[in-house]
């Protein structure tokens, strides 16, 4: 020691007889630098050095000579060269003991001993890297501090606050005169937060089990009214920091406790830009009161539960209990925009997920709405994020992502791939705007299994209505919720597909067939909507399409089907009075009575049918828009054709014709009825035939004034099954028959 000492005396240039080394510099007690190089890293002593350019990271370590129970002072500070270059000056109880250039300094790392060493430093220093913190364990009695010389014109990019015990304090303040703050140390279990930077990082090293985030008072923290202060409250103590930050950051994720409790209380914070509480699968996040934060909140733990207020304009808001994780909201989720603006998104992520009758997520806008995640994203198909076991939306849950004045609906995706339950008087919303603009997107899915109450609108008051898409494993459509369901079977009630339509909502149900199950659709309720504008029913399934029950409508809603099998219609079941009807299959389509008049969703087609094998056993009625059949292999016709000026088209294999009655294809209408018959093309058959005893056709195109075309061109007609073909396209003038 004595040796040290000496060395000391004689680089600061005191006299050698001299016994012992001023009070103020405490022995040997200096810091070591460490001078991070690109490609070496080397410890310096304290004896000043030449200016280092290539310099890098740069760390100042009380180192452990220092812990000898005196409190020592180090400071970094900016200072001119004599050329007026910018330098870093380090100095130890007030004696500078290095110098050097600052240009290239990326990184300054503090680390503290076991005193109640002060660090102080200088803002000014400008570091792309940062500052990092670390203050170590120190005795119940001791706190180190660490001192930012801060002013309101120079702030740091980046702070790192790194807590590992109980005395381990650090305070910040501002000493600028410039600044109507001024530090007053509490007590060593007070982290005081003054300074002016842009980002914090606070990472939760020790063993507190639980912390506290809220808004502290103005009398403890002696802050200047009308600046918020916030308070961090932890088993041994409490931090307070001010709000100019725009990026705050509480980890615990590195925390020697077995699980973290963060409990997150009203804080009114919309300059905090960014805000984010991290933990692991063990720790919990607990919310109660307002938040209200700038543009993006995240919260990350095992458990999260949400019993307040999230609020933003326009903010992203994120919340990820894991993949193994529940996450509970039992309060609002609200990221709303103003005049012109889009609203924001909520992204909610678990492997369990619940929203109680309380829960409201609004991301409506002025422009239009924005987007809500609930267990994943579209047909649960985004590799970026995982998706939940279980949604549960209780009753009176609200999900929001309407255009409030002018502009789209928003995106509204729940998704389980287990199951998702949603109750009676639930609602999602993606409406359009009132001004104008059209409906959204919105998607209720279970993959294997969905049980689905509640109300869906994603209208629009003028525009184009939106779509509603449920896709689970194979679905029924019901009037009631059976007390036992079957297993990979999800129960759909037909009250709100008809309330859906009626508001003019696009309704979509698709199946997937996951597992052993099917992937069927089968219609055990009626559907029946008469929208004001229109509205389109759509249903693709795996497998095959049941129709139980009919689909009917005042030409308002539009019907399509789509079936890797087949299509069947109950005997007496019809769809009828519908805007346009149309059916692929890649087996047989077998119906009953059709009607559908090419309304304002589809003004060419009225019925489109392709399949196999057609089998359509009552009248089909197609009134001023055309009918298109068309079967590979055959088509049966047990019933008549009629159109009101409509063209009818039949092509592919054999139409076979049914020979108990006579068969009759008409587009002029009843009577006729209309100016100009529809045009008749059976051209694209390979045959006509009849079946059944003495099978007889009509074709007729007759018009009031025009007859319509008729071709069969290239058709081999089996005059030994088929008796009679009667062609009539008459009118004033008559139309074209050609027959090879």
């Amino acid at each position: 020691m004595s040796r040290i000492a000496g060395w000391v005396r004689r680089k600061l240039g005191r006299q050698s007889q001299r016994n012992r080394v001023d009070e103020s510099i405490h022995g040997a007690v200096f810091p070591r630098l460490y001078d991070s190089r690109l490609e070496d890293r080397r410890v310096l002593s304290a004896t000043p050095m030449a200016p280092v350019m290539d310099l890098v990271n740069l760390t100042l370590d009380a180192g452990a000579a220092a812990n000898d129970g005196q409190a020592d002072r180090f400071e970094l500070t900016r200072q001119l060269s004599s050329d007026g270059r910018q330098q870093l000056a380090v100095a130890v109880n007030h004696r500078e003991v290095w110098r050097g250039e600052v240009g290239q300094l990326a990184t300054l790392r503090l680390q503290g001993s076991h005193d109640q060493d002060t660090f102080v430093i200088d803002p000014l220093i400008a570091l792309p890297g940062g500052i990092e913190i670390d203050g170590f364990a120190a005795p119940a009695d001791a706190a180190n501090k660490v001192v930012f010389a801060a002013s309101p014109e120079h702030a740091f990019a980046e702070i790192r606050l790194q807590t590992h015990a109980v005395a381990t304090h650090v305070s910040f303040t501002s000493l600028s005169s410039a600044t109507a703050s001024e530090f007053r140390m509490q007590s060593i279990d007070v982290i005081h937060d003054s300074s002016q930077t842009l980002v914090r990082t606070l990472q939760h090293l020790s063993s507190d089990e639980q912390w506290t985030l809220g808004s502290a008072p103005l009398a403890a923290t002696n802050a200047v009214a009308g600046s918020p202060v916030l308070e961090l409250d932890f088993d041994h103590g409490r931090y307070w920091f001010s709000a100019p930050s725009q990026q705050l950051t509480l980890d615990t994720r590195h925390s020697t406790a077995e699980a973290n409790r963060v409990i997150v209380q009203s804080i009114d914070l919309p300059q905090l830009r960014h805000m984010a509480i991290v933990g692991d699968a063990g720790d919990a996040i607990h919310q109660f009161g307002n938040l209200v934060v700038g543009d993006e909140l995240r919260l990350q733990a095992g458990r999260i539960e949400i019993a307040g207020d999230l609020s933003g304009r326009a903010a992203d808001m994120w919340l990820d209990a894991g993949p193994d994780g529940r996450l509970t909201i039992g309060g609002a989720i609200r990221s709303l925009a103003g005049e012109g603006e889009i609203g924001g998104s909520v992204t909610l992520l678990g492997a369990e997920i619940e929203l109680l009758d309380s829960a409201r997520l609004d991301v409506s806008g002025f422009g239009g709405g924005g987007q809500i995640l609930v267990g994943g994203d579209y047909q649960g198909a985004n590799a970026a994020l995982y998706n939940a076991r279980t949604v549960r939306l209780h009753a009176g849950a609200l999900l929001r992502a309407d255009a409030t004045h002018l502009g789209d609906g928003g995106r509204i995706i729940v998704w389980a791939d287990e199951a998702t339950y949603i109750a009676a008087a639930a609602n999602i919303t993606a409406r359009g705007g009132s001004l104008g603009g059209n409906g959204g997107l919105i998607e209720t899915s279970g993959k294997r299994h969905l049980s689905l109450h509640g109300s869906v609108d994603a209208s629009a008051s003028r525009g184009q209505g939106g779509t509603w898409l449920i896709d689970p494993t194979n679905a029924e459509v019901v009037a009631a919720i059976p007390g036992v369901p079957a297993a990979d079977t999800s129960y759909l009630l037909a009250s709100d597909i008809n309330a859906a339509l009626a508001a003019g909502t696009d309704v979509t149900i698709q199946t997937s067939g996951a597992g052993a199950a099917d992937g069927d659709i089968v219609l055990n309720a009626p559907i029946s909507a008469s929208p004001a504008g229109s509205a389109k029913l759509t249903l693709i399934a795996i497998r095959d399409v049941v129709l139980a029950q009919g689909v009917t409508s005042n030409y308002g809603v539009g019907l399509e089907i789509s079936a890797g099998r087949h299509v069947s219609a109950a005997s007496g079941v019809d769809l009828t009075q519908l805007d346009f009807i149309a059916i692929s299959a890649g087996g047989n389509v077998s119906l009953q009575a059709i009607e559908a008049n090419a309304g304002s969703q589809n003004a060419a087609i009225a019925i489109d049918i392709q399949a196999e094998t057609i089998n359509v056993t009552e009248l089909i009625r197609s009134g001023a828009g055309d009918l298109r059949l068309h079967a590979t292999t055959s088509t049966m016709l047990a019933a008549d054709i009629l159109t009101s000026g409509g063209d009818v088209l039949i092509s592919g294999g054999l139409l076979l014709v049914d020979g108990t009655a006579v068969r009759r294809i008409a587009t002029g209408g009843v009577g006729p009825s209309v100016a100009t018959g529809g045009a008749i093309d059976l051209s694209g058959l390979t045959a006509i035939d009849g079946s059944g005893g003495a099978a007889e056709l009509e074709l007729d195109s007759a018009g009031t004034q025009d007859g319509g075309a008729v071709s069969l061109a290239e058709v081999r007609a089996d005059v030994d099954g088929l008796n009679r073909l009667l062609i009539n396209s008459s009118g004033t003038t008559d139309g074209q028959v050609q027959l090879s």
